[in-house]
């Protein structure tokens, strides 16, 4: 099993205004300023907005993501476009052995309808299918969240299970939709 930090670019440019770069401590501010600016925007589908609070927080994620990739349990990059900082896109967890992994993304509202997420999750897809090996790739959303919902379909994901309450979202248990692609579907 190959180290994914080994395998995986730290930045990939998508095109001449979109690269994703994983992220280290010289992100900190640009990424928290885009999550301070984006926050009651975010809160009504990310559970973890409450939590980050100060750069410091935003560091401690940074910190904490960089040791997950150094074990091969997640890798996380953000997305840029005309090199400012517009969102994130991650595997939230990688199972080598098993070959799955599950994709999470954000993105700010001003940058919402120019196709980034779209263009960084096929990304994050070829790299799961041809650098890492997995069989199997997921994405869950919201059930009320249509926007997000479209970028796996675009990507020929298939829908699949309804899970009932499954995220805590402030209080509120949300139902999400799991979508997937296998390997075999997308080789």
């Amino acid at each position: 099993m190959h180290a994914i930090k080994n395998v995986v670019s730290k930045s990939i440019v998508l095109n001449k205004d979109v690269m994703i770069k994983q992220l280290d401590s010289s992100h900190t501010e640009a990424l928290f300023s885009l999550t301070e600016a984006n926050r009651s925007y975010l809160k009504k589908w990310l559970p973890w907005v409450d939590l980050c609070i100060s750069q410091s927080d935003t560091l401690d994620f940074i910190t904490i993501a960089n040791e997950a990739l150094c074990n091969n349990s997640r890798l996380v990059f953000g997305i840029f476009f005309k090199e400012k900082i517009a969102g994130m896109i991650s595997f939230n967890t990688i199972d080598l052995s098993n070959g799955t992994a599950e994709i999470g993304y954000w993105i700010g509202e001003a940058f919402q309808g120019l196709g980034l997420v779209t263009l960084a999750c096929a990304k994050l897809v070829d790299i799961g299918f041809k650098q890492l090996g997995l069989q199997d790739i997921a994405i869950k959303c919201a059930t009320h969240n249509t926007k997000s919902q479209n970028i796996p379909m675009r990507l020929g994901f298939k829908k699949g299970e309804h899970v009932l309450k499954n995220e805590n979202v402030h209080g509120m248990y949300m139902d999400l939709i799991e979508y997937t692609i296998q390997r075999d579907q997308y080789l």
